[in-house]
């Protein structure tokens, strides 16, 4: 039995929990400081009253403060595999190994045109929804809550009329394809790999699995972690497991750090949104109007680079070698006694 004794945590728990979760609260913090801002300053040495603290304290307030940070990190978690992975990514996006390997109508059967259109317009209606109490800076109180509704109504009537309309319907489609075709080319996300690795990647894949070609687009994402299983039990399986982590560290990581932005746009947006309903709030108009416009692009922009990281990394770097692994493993065998005794054989 071995004695050595091993942190069941890693790097993706500091970068991709812990510092989220401690930037979601310095936002917060930062949001609400009229309101906590003198409770907040009496823990800070030199702004508040001395105080004496015993050393047992003050260990256990910091183990319960990174805990919360840490916790807090694992709901930004959870909201972005929600909002990026399965609203953005699968639903209006697409995996990106469809657009790499030249996969025509992709997720067709299970996701068609008109739901692909409804999630990007809640997406939408979302960011509206945050960004619209902002009038506020214009005095327009009331408008802000009228002109929301007359958004989120024309979206949901556009919506409802996508599956049922077939004008209104491929109106949206081309007006949402170049949206999408115009971030790809913004994001250079808009080119797959060499067709000589492209029909590699589909041999290998028949040979070790008996999937054809034609019977990928039925298993979204299984694709990745059937050739990844592929690739981590080749003889330099070590090698792909560590670079692929890498890239699936720094995208979670990016992910992470957009989602927590938007939450804070959301909750800068809400006191706005309180001062429309709620007499008794008094929330900075200017300043919050700021953090909402800065974390939106904040968190938009951490986002594009979420997805270069998913797409032209991580994805391109899987699909990559497990095209050329076999080849090169053959290469090697046909170069050692091994193979040229199979081979005389």
């Amino acid at each position: 039995m071995s004695s050595e004794f091993k942190l069941p945590f890693d790097t993706y728990d500091f970068f991709g929990y812990l510092l989220p979760g401690t930037l979601l609260s310095l936002g917060l913090s930062f949001i609400f400081w009229d309101r906590l801002g003198d409770i907040v300053l009496k823990f800070i040495p030199g702004f508040g009253p001395k105080v004496e603290v015993d050393a047992t304290v003050a260990i256990l307030f910091v183990l319960v403060a990174i805990m919360t940070f840490y916790f807090l990190g694992h709901l930004v978690g959870c909201l972005a595999h929600i909002i990026y992975d399965r609203m953005i990514v699968r639903n209006i996006l697409v995996y990106p190994f469809y657009s790499i390997l030249d996969l025509k109508t992709p997720l067709n059967r299970v996701l068609p045109a008109a739901a692909r259109i409804r999630w990007f317009l809640l997406i939408v209606a979302g960011v509206s929804a945050i960004v619209t109490p902002a009038l506020l800076l214009f005095g327009l109180k009331w408008w802000c809550l009228v002109i929301c509704i007359v958004i989120i109504a024309a979206l949901k009537w556009i919506s409802y009329n996508c599956s049922g309309n077939e004008k209104i319907a491929e109106k949206c489609k081309r007006i949402c394809k170049k949206m999408h075709d115009k971030f790809r080319e913004f994001t250079v996300t808009d080119v797959g790999v060499n067709e000589t690795l492209c029909n590699k990647f589909f041999e290998r894949l028949e040979k070790t699995t008996g999937l054809k070609r034609d019977d990928v687009k039925d298993y979204n994402s299984d694709i990745y972690w059937l050739a990844y299983m592929g690739l981590v039990q080749e003889k330099d399986g070590p090698h792909h497991e560590s670079k692929i982590g890498n890239w699936l560290c720094l995208y979670g990581c990016l992910r992470n750090y957009s989602c927590a932005f938007l939450v804070m746009s959301a909750v800068a947006s809400f006191r706005l949104w309180m001062v429309v309903f709620c007499e008794c709030e008094n929330a900075e108009i200017l300043q919050h109007a700021i953090i909402i416009a800065a974390t939106l692009l904040l968190s938009f922009l951490l986002f594009m680079r979420y997805w270069i990281f998913y797409y032209a990394y991580y994805s391109k770097y899987i699909i990559r070698a497990y095209a050329v692994g076999e080849y090169s493993s053959m290469a090697s065998n046909a170069g050692s006694p091994a193979g040229d005794e199979s081979a005389d054989r």
